[in-house]
């Protein structure tokens, strides 16, 4: 049985628990952490939750070093190439468990190395042939952005200020070509439209802007609105 987020903090109430202000958020993400409850696909716009013990009846038992080597693996495989900080940062591992995560997933793994510092990846990823030029509508807290702590090679010089204004830790939606951050982006929802305002870095090329509309096309086509993009 899923319930949504209101239905769920109606039964903490009823149960004579108080969930005034941010108090339901945090009971329940800390049921959450506790492997009590999982997050469960959206009923309409609202978010569900689930019991963990139902939604995965049979969960899989893994041993420390297990559990350390499949964490990086995974990580690596999806984020590569990342380095040691990048994978303490998104972990919360000590650098200690972390080395030893990254020894233990080594046979999965591959190691590269940038201005003097060791990195991973998975060897497919490594080997792939390049694809074509690729542009990305991406939203504000996507991985690629909160994946790794060193963003050097995602983001130009001096531009991380206009991603995240004023430091505040909240991430602007960003314009994303061959990988590279090249501007962010803003949307307002309307009836039958999305807006769209990019905001590129630098004068965007007319093949950049056709690449930009295209991604926001897909998107708009998600929201089954039209999209609108407007250009400084």
């Amino acid at each position: 049985m899923r319930l949504t987020r209101a239905e769920a903090l109606a039964v903490l109430e009823a149960k004579g628990i108080g969930t005034e202000g941010q108090r339901g958020y945090h009971l329940l993400g800390h049921a959450a952490h506790r492997a009590v409850v999982c997050v469960g696909p959206n009923s309409g716009r609202e978010q569900t939750f689930a019991s963990l013990a139902d939604a995965a009846p049979n969960p899989r038992a893994l041993t420390n070093d297990e559990a350390l080597g499949l964490l990086a693996t995974r990580y690596f495989q999806s984020h590569g190439p990342a380095n040691l900080p990048d994978f303490v940062g998104w972990t919360g591992l000590t650098t200690t468990d972390a080395r030893r995560a990254i020894a233990i997933a080594r046979r999965a793994l591959v190691e590269v190395e940038h201005e003097g510092a060791s990195m991973w990846l998975s060897p497919e990823v490594r080997d792939a042939p390049p694809s074509g030029p690729t542009f990305h509508a991406l939203p504000g807290f996507d991985e690629l952005m909160l994946g790794l702590k060193d963003r050097s090679l995602l983001i130009p010089a001096g531009s991380m200020d206009r991603i995240v204004p004023g430091g505040n830790g909240v991430f602007r939606a960003t314009m994303v070509e061959d990988g590279r951050v090249i501007g962010t982006w803003t949307r307002a929802l309307k009836k039958r439209t999305v807006a769209i305002e990019a905001q590129p870095f630098t004068r965007a090329s007319r093949a950049q802007r056709t690449a930009f509309e295209r991604a926001c096309s897909d998107y708009g086509r998600f929201l089954g609105l039209t999209p609108t993009v407007t250009w400084p």
